[in-house]
């Protein structure tokens, strides 16, 4: 594509939402950001009205954009699903105007066999660089002078950090230094000492990647690899921070952790403060909590998330529940004196991580990764390197452990471990599961090159993983 900073009003948009867009959670009230939402969401609603999935269904439910008021008319629209989008790829997911060519077609991996793939405009990922600059700056970093490290699919093709990095990142590097000293990285967990030896080269002030890739970092250092490694903060994404790796992590570094909320269709939406909360970026994404019905779920409470995406060409996402997490939200104000018109307390994870009780209710991931935790605390140890947790059947599960082979022979032992770990489990579940650990060379989907092996998965949820095994 050509470059698009050449054009002057692309310029003069883009500098213009680098001021205004950036600081606006700090800058306006809550009363203010309500009213921003309210404009923001019609003009999202109008847009949608001329992408024929979105006119489709918006005629079979009588609704038209002139209609609506403001976000709170949110509940009255149908929502869209993965299969929504997937099914109307190509020509029914953009209007049908849209001129391809000036469009960043963006592929997912997906959580089962099947990828999604929509399209994002170039504006639309400018903006969301400067949402991610936002984060930045709600933790203390400043883009334009601190080296940044994120690690993740930055490489391939299709993937939404290409595209990023393709059409925007590339033409304001002879401008802003700091981008060209702010590599992107794969996963750490390929190549490591690789890895590593580019990691102390570069001296990262800070690091965005996955739990498991930082905590894996965080105990080399402890042992001494990393002496040019000393990041000011990690934010760690695209997996469940645990209290557990999330403490390796800032004892190993030295320094806080916030996790990020964000996917592929959206961007950045949320960060954590120092209170723990995540903070939802209003302006930018509109979040709701439902409960198996469809119903908003009370304060406190793990709801499916559907997500509001209020600016952007291409494909929009009103209502949309294909990224399937699971997050608890808080309708009160945080503590830390940052008041976005919406608060996650936290993450509970992927609905199809979700496990099965016998008697049909589910229980979110969050319950089967404290008791691993909790082991490892009590018995002061940082013996096992990766777990996993399958569900087999609904009366068996399967505690999955890759132990570090330089730890294998210090106390506790590994039966010690293994007996403290089932306590735990015990405590929590009774005798509704049979658990069993098994000690495996590597986890399920560990040598997957586009995102990181999940620690919870359900052989009775269809998907990617369910027919392969472990490496013993």
């Amino acid at each position: 594509m050509v470059n698009p900073f050449l054009n002057p009003v692309f310029s003069i948009k883009a500098l213009k939402s680098y001021m205004y867009d950036i600081d606006r959670i700090w800058r306006i009230s809550p009363e203010k950001m309500k009213r921003f939402q309210d404009k923001a969401f019609k003009k999202a609603v109008k847009y949608a009205y001329t992408v024929p999935l979105y006119n489709k269904l918006y005629k079979e439910a009588n609704i038209h954009p002139r209609d609506i008021k403001g976000i709170n008319d949110l509940h009255k629209f149908p929502t869209v699903s993965k299969n929504d989008i997937r099914n109307g790829f190509p020509d029914e997911i953009i209007p049908k105007n849209a001129n391809k060519d000036k469009l960043w077609r963006i592929n997912t991996s997906g959580a089962t066999s099947k990828p999604l793939s929509f399209y994002r405009d170039t504006f639309g990922l400018l903006k969301d660089l400067f949402f991610t600059i936002r984060s930045h700056k709600f933790i203390g970093i400043n883009w334009k002078k601190d080296v940044i490290v994120g690690m993740g699919a930055h490489t391939s093709p299709g993937r939404y950090d290409h595209a990023v990095k393709v059409g925007v990142l590339n033409y304001l590097k002879p401008f802003f230094p700091s981008i060209a000293r702010s590599p992107q990285m794969s996963y750490i967990l390929k190549d490591l000492d690789k890895k590593i030896e580019q990691l102390n080269q570069i001296k990262p002030d800070y690091i965005l990647g996955p739990p498991g890739d930082l905590s894996t970092i965080a105990k080399l250092k402890k042992k001494g690899y990393c002496k040019n490694i000393n990041p000011k903060v990690i934010s760690t994404s695209g997996g469940m921070l645990d209290p557990y790796i999330k403490s390796v992590i800032e004892d190993g570094f030295n320094c806080k952790v916030y996790d990020v909320y964000s996917s592929v269709e959206m961007g950045v939406s949320a960060i954590q403060c120092g209170e723990g909360n995540y903070h939802v970026f209003s302006d930018h994404i509109y979040l709701e909590f439902l409960d198996d019905n469809g119903d908003p779920v009370a304060s406190g409470e793990p709801g499916h998330v559907a997500l509001t995406r209020l600016f952007g060409k291409g494909t929009p996402f009103i209502r949309y529940t294909g990224v399937e997490d699971i997050l608890t939200p808080l309708y009160e104000k945080c503590p830390c004196g940052v008041h976005t018109t919406q608060l996650v307390k936290h993450i509970d994870g992927k609905q199809s991580h979700r496990i099965h009780l016998p008697d049909g209710v589910y229980v979110t991931p969050v319950f089967f990764i404290r008791s691993v935790d909790a082991a490892m605390r009590t018995l002061k140890t940082d013996k096992i390197l990766q777990y996993q947790v399958v569900q087999q059947t609904l009366e068996k599960i399967d505690i999955l452990v890759v132990i570090n082979e330089e730890l294998r022979d210090k106390p506790p032992s590994i039966d010690i471990l293994f007996k403290e770990i089932l306590k735990e489990y015990e405590k929590v579940f009774g005798d509704t599961f049979q658990f069993e650990i098994k000690e495996v060379k590597k986890v399920i989907g560990a040598d997957n090159p586009i995102k990181p092996p999940p620690i919870i998965l359900s052989k009775l949820n269809k998907g990617k993983y369910q027919n392969e095994e472990p490496e013993y």
